[in-house]
């Protein structure tokens, strides 16, 4: 699922949406979260490739703002 999102932001410029662009980085930061919260809290240990992801996930959210729509 995570691929999924991942090459639909890559591709998402090419549809002329900025908005869905950054809807959808914000629903996967929101969901980042929601799991790196679960790690801290609920399993007590942690996945350094879902922090990674979740600082991927993060940074395609600041640049969702800056790219422009081709």
């Amino acid at each position: 699922m995570g691929l999924i999102f991942y090459i639909f932001l890559l591709g998402a410029p090419f549809l002329f949406a900025k908005n869905l662009i950054i809807l959808a980085a914000s629903s996967g930061l929101l969901f980042s979260i929601f799991l790196i919260a679960l790690q801290f809290f609920v399993i007590r240990d942690y996945c350094l490739y879902c922090l990674l992801s979740a600082l991927i996930t993060f940074l395609l959210f600041i640049n969702s703002f800056f790219v422009p729509v081709l």
